[in-house]
């Protein structure tokens, strides 16, 4: 009897450590739901619940930016189940973290044929696509979760940057305040609404939200960035306004503004062919995008969107004259998308027209002070003009924002190579590395680094390693090709090569 009632007495305690580190797998806090993940792999559960505890794992992690662990993580779920909506939605969120917005909708997509009405990867898609500014897409995705969860703090939060992306501050202001009403401690929802204040010049308003995340996570740099400056603007005797009271929620599907929107679709097949442009676009279907931009124009000439389409295409394509003239059309059109202006810069870089560059850099970041694409811009500028230093603090500014922007950290390692800072260089390259290890241009800025300093060996297999990534990278291949050719001509019998 004593030996059963003591089997009874572990059994019992096996369960409820079993319940507990199910508990905490579900946690909303990082540190257990990594613990109570462990804890239920550890102890040899059900193989659909191991493909949920390693995604679950995963998504922590990512939380913690430990990018080896969440990529092993989802490695090991999706082998277990290759149709788990939730690790492919994780996987999703993690490549939105390393800036591979296509990849990300690619993931989402995929999560969501599985489960059409899985809200976290509604709201993980909507988010994507913000990012690609593909707004009528992201409003979509966003007001169905909404729809399917009318007290989603995140879909509320995601919707109202979707908004601020757009400079729609009421809609957005909403939203943001009905984040925060369903749940007060919404990080994301604070970040939002403070660069909102930012952007509306309610510099005071600003603070609160600033100092409300620092009190949660005092190592929070984008809040802290953003709070210092909104305190110099306060201090210079910036505007300020009265914040909105939070209302509760809203219905989850919001009627159109009444001002024209950037991204306005008069019909069904419109907004078909306007998605489809966009699909094709980040499919790298850079004539089947231009077609349907085209068409779209044809149509309706006043529907802003196709300008940026065929502008980015043409913009990708080299053509930087025409991308400059369809680009400034976007830009009439939707004059408050801080993006337009970042693209059109990007052009008039390329054109050589650096004071317009840096006045369309200047512009985005007046209508979106939390835009990384500004600094990111400037940076390029002043690269281009042989001015490495200050292109070190735009890149630098830009990580305050974005600590995960491999882009700059990239362009940054490019600039202090250029101030012969090496090591310095090859940290930032081995932290771009850390976030997005298959990123084609870690390895050409590397091997032009390595040629610079005359290491042809250690170049060309960096080349040779940007290419299997990317086989298109111009970068690799005129590195590749210039280390090769300077080694040829080394080979040459002196007499010949003085000739050459």
């Amino acid at each position: 009897m004593r030996i059963a009632t003591a089997l009874a007495a572990v059994l019992l305690s096996s369960v409820a450590a079993c319940a507990d580190a199910g508990a905490d797998c579900k946690s909303g806090d990082v540190d257990l739901k990594v613990n109570g993940c462990t804890q239920l792999l550890q102890q040899g559960v059900a193989r659909a619940e191991q493909v949920i505890a390693l995604a679950s794992r995963a998504d922590a992690y990512l939380s913690r930016n430990q990018v080896n662990l969440v990529v092993a993580d989802l490695r090991q779920a999706l082998q277990l189940d290759p149709r788990s909506a939730y690790a492919l939605a994780v996987r999703g969120r993690m490549h939105i973290v390393g800036s591979d917005n296509p990849a990300a909708v690619a993931d989402l997509n995929a999560s969501l044929k599985i489960n059409p009405n899985y809200t976290y990867a509604l709201r993980l898609r909507g988010a994507a696509l913000t990012n690609l500014s593909r707004y009528a897409e992201a409003k979509a995705d966003l007001d169905k979760a909404l729809a399917l969860n009318p007290a989603y703090s995140e879909g509320f939060a995601a919707r109202g940057r979707m908004y601020r992306m757009q400079s729609q501050y009421d809609l957005a202001l909403a939203d943001l305040n009905s984040a925060l009403v369903v749940s007060a401690n919404n990080l994301f929802a604070l970040q939002e609404r403070g660069s909102l204040f930012l952007q509306k010049r309610a510099f005071a308003q600003a603070l609160v939200d600033f100092d409300r995340i620092l009190s949660v996570q005092p190592g929070n740099a984008p809040a802290r960035n953003q709070r210092q400056l909104a305190a110099a603007e306060l201090a210079a005797g910036g505007a300020t306004v009265a914040p909105a009271a939070p209302q509760q929620p809203r219905p989850a599907v919001v009627a159109a503004p009444q001002t024209a929107a950037p991204a306005v679709v008069g019909t069904e097949q419109a907004a078909a062919s306007l998605k489809d442009a966009w699909d094709r676009y980040n499919r790298r279907d850079l004539t089947g995008a231009y077609q349907l931009a085209e068409q779209l124009i044809k149509a309706n000439p006043a529907m802003a969107e196709p300008y940026q389409i065929r502008g980015r295409v043409l913009l990708d394509s080299g053509d930087y004259q025409r991308a400059d003239a369809d680009l400034s059309q976007f830009i009439t059109l939707a004059p408050r998308v801080a993006v337009g202006y970042f693209y059109r810069g990007l052009a008039r870089l390329n054109l050589s027209q650096y004071e317009p560059a840096l006045a369309d850099a200047g512009e985005a970041q007046r209508l979106d002070p939390v835009l990384v694409g500004a600094s990111f811009l400037r940076g390029l500028v002043f690269l281009s003009t042989g001015r490495a230093q200050e292109a070190v603090a735009e890149f630098t500014a830009g990580l305050r924002l974005n600590p995960n922007g491999n882009a700059l950290l990239v362009r940054r390692a490019v600039a202090l190579a250029k101030l012969g800072q090496f090591p310095a260089a090859e940290a930032d390259l081995a932290a771009a590395y850390h976030l997005s290890p298959r990123y084609a241009e870690i390895f050409a800025v590397r091997g032009h680094i390595n040629m610079s300093r005359g290491l042809a060996e250690a170049a060309e297999s960096n080349f040779r390693e940007a290419l299997s990534l990317d086989p298109a990278s111009d970068a690799a291949r005129i590195g590749l090709q210039t280390l090769l050719s300077a080694r040829a001509v080394s080979q040459l019998p002196r007499s010949v090569a003085s000739k050459l």
